[in-house]
C-alpha cells in the first residue's frame, strides 16, 4: 500500500491508496495518529508548502518508510504533463496530475484553501500557470489585524451570497461573492483553451463543496469537485 502525505500551511492530510483520508492541524500534529494511519504503508509520496513544519515531519517520516519527494520527482521530469511557467508549486502540479485521473487537457484547477490557487493546463498537456489569491481565512485574518474594531467571524462557518444585514454578515457574504466571482472568471478564461470539446474546471480543498453550491448555472464549463486532488495527483507519483 502507498500513501500521499500533503503538508499544507494551515492542514497535514493523508490519503492511502486504499481510500482512506486523515487530517490534522498542522500546527499540532498527532504524530502517534500519523503512525497509525500509515502503519500498514510502504511508500510514502511527500509534498508540502509548508517550510516552517516540513523539516521535522519529512524526518519522521524517513525513518520509518520508504519516502519519494513530490518536489524531487516533479523537478525530475519524465510527467505527462509539461511544466511552461517557472517556480511553479508543487501542490498546483499535483492538482493537475490529480485532474489527469478524470479527465483529458484542457482544464483548470481552484485549490480552496489558505489560499486560492488556479492552475490551467493546455489542450497540448502544457502548464501554463494561473492565479494565486488569499483564501477566506486568510482574508479574515487581515480584516481582524487592520480593522480590530470590526466584529470580523473568527472563520468562514457558512458559504452565502446574501446581502449583509450587519457588519459580521456583510463580511462573510462579500469574502463568498468575490470569491465566487472569481470562479467565475477562471471559467471564462478557460473557455479560451477549449479547442473541440468543452473545458472543465475542477475545484478541490477545504471549501470546494461549499463554492460549489452557489456557482450559477450560466458557467460555460463542467465543474467537478474533487476534494482529494492534489493527493490523487500525489500517489500517481508512485504508481507511474
Amino acid at each position: 500500500m502507498n500513501a500521499a502525505v500533503d503538508l499544507g500551511n494551515s492542514r497535514l492530510k493523508i490519503l492511502r491508496s486504499d481510500g482512506y483520508i486523515a487530517a490534522w492541524d498542522a500546527r499540532a500534529l498527532d504524530w502517534e495518529s500519523i503512525a497509525a494511519v500509515l502503519a500498514p504503508v510502504r511508500t510514502v509520496v511527500f509534498s508540502s508548502v509548508n517550510p516552517a513544519a516540513e523539516s521535522v515531519l519529512e524526518q519522521f517520516l524517513r525513518e520509518r518508510w520508504d519516502v519519494l519527494s513530490a518536489r524531487e520527482r516533479i523537478a525530475a521530469g519524465n510527467l505527462p504533463v509539461t511544466i511552461s511557467a517557472d517556480g511553479l508549486g508543487t501542490d498546483r502540479v499535483l492538482g493537475i496530475l490529480g485532474g489527469l485521473r478524470y479527465r483529458t487537457p484542457p482544464f483548470g484547477v481552484i485549490d480552496l484553501g489558505t489560499a486560492v490557487t488556479v492552475t490551467i493546463v493546455d489542450a497540448d498537456f502544457a502548464i501554463c500557470g494561473g492565479y494565486i489569491v488569499p483564501g477566506p481565512n486568510a482574508q479574515l485574518h487581515v480584516l481582524r489585524e487592520l480593522l480590530p474594531h470590526l466584529n470580523v467571524p473568527p472563520t468562514l462557518e457558512e458559504w452565502t451570497l446574501e446581502i449583509g444585514a450587519d457588519t459580521r454578515s456583510a463580511i462573510t457574504g462579500g469574502i463568498c461573492s468575490l470569491l465566487t466571482a472569481f470562479v467565475g472568471a477562471v471559467a471564462v478564461l478557460l473557455k479560451r483553451f477549449s479547442v473541440d470539446k468543452r473545458a472543465a474546471l475542477f475545484l478541490t480543498g477545504g471549501y470546494s463543496h461549499k463554492i460549489a453550491e452557489v456557482l450559477p448555472a450560466t458557467l460555460d464549463v463542467d465543474v467537478e469537485v474533487v476534494p482529494t486532488l492534489v493527493l490523487e495527483g500525489a500517489l500517481s507519483l508512485v504508481q507511474q
